[in-house]
């Protein structure tokens, strides 16, 4: 009993480490990709207004970690901590509320978007198993009855 608690508490663990380090890593690889993920969304064609609304909308015009090094008037970077008012933070805050967020292509959240593919997934998945249950079991009848046939 010791050790199945041991054991779950492990995986817990692991979830834990693997959750944080893949938000960790997509958070970063936002920041990392050159352009503007707002211009990249809505196009070459978007008005100033529409890049900022859609900045807004998504914090993508707060910064991304606990600090920064932003450019200064004279063209130089410098170290900046920002603290708790962050994005990495307020999506902590939201995974850990069950809220995975909106999708920046389809304004949908992010969470029925993951159920509605897994859904799409199971169906195929369910049918051929049923195919196949169908299968071995003909060819059991199939193998049974030339077994029990008489011989010739």
């Amino acid at each position: 009993m010791k050790h199945k608690f041991f054991g779950v508490l492990r995986r817990i663990g692991f979830l834990a480490l693997v959750v944080w380090t893949v938000v960790s890593l997509v958070t970063l690889l936002i920041e990392l990709v050159p352009g503007d993920p707002a211009i990249a969304v809505l196009g070459d064609q978007a008005t100033p207004e529409q890049l900022a609304q859609f900045r807004a909308k998504h914090h993508l015009d707060r910064p991304a970690f606990f600090f920064g090094f932003p450019v200064d008037q004279n063209g130089r970077r410098h170290f900046q901590w920002y603290g708790l008012n962050n994005r990495y933070d307020d999506y902590w805050i939201a995974i850990l509320h069950g809220d995975l967020g909106t999708s920046f292509r389809t304004d949908r959240p992010v969470f029925e978007l993951i159920r509605s593919s897994e859904r799409a997934c199971r169906q195929p998945f369910v049918r051929s198993s049923l195919s196949r249950a169908r299968y071995e079991r003909n060819l059991h009848l199939t193998l049974q009855s030339l077994t029990n046939a008489p011989c010739a």
